[in-house]
């Protein structure tokens, strides 16, 4: 029931606030690294769709990156880590029923946020300077 996801969200919420930094930090940097691997899996399917099939099925690229985004989702839930737009929603349930303190939640999105953007760059870096 939506109580009882509720109060999941709640006990997530106060988990995830008293994660040590390095910990959050570091799967703040996975999830930015699995969902960098799923856009770029999308862009080098996606963008390799030669002109002549573009041009003729126009929709075919963003039908293929709306079917294979969810491939870095994916790696997110299978091989962890902590995504900032999912804190958003867990972090916001625990504050809003005064689980968790305003400097937690503000901390907690920095954290994730940050290490999101920096698992990213990698990947960026990875895959666009060093191959």
């Amino acid at each position: 029931s939506m109580v009882d996801i509720e109060k999941s969200q709640e006990k997530l919420s106060l988990i995830k606030s008293r994660l040590p930094f390095p910990r959050l930090f570091i799967l703040g940097l996975l999830a930015g690294w699995w969902l960098g691997l799923g856009v770029l899996f999308v862009s080098v399917i996606a963008g390799g769709i030669p002109v002549d099939v573009r041009n003729a099925w126009p929709m075919l690229p963003k039908l293929l990156t709306g079917l294979l985004f969810p491939v870095g989702i994916s790696f997110i839930s299978l091989f962890g880590g902590e995504l900032f737009t999912g804190n958003s929603m867990s972090m916001l349930i625990g504050l809003y029923a005064h689980r968790i303190t305003v400097w937690q939640l503000l901390y907690n999105w920095f954290v994730v946020l940050v290490s999101n953007f920096a698992g990213a760059v990698f990947t960026v870096y990875i895959f666009g300077k060093l191959t």
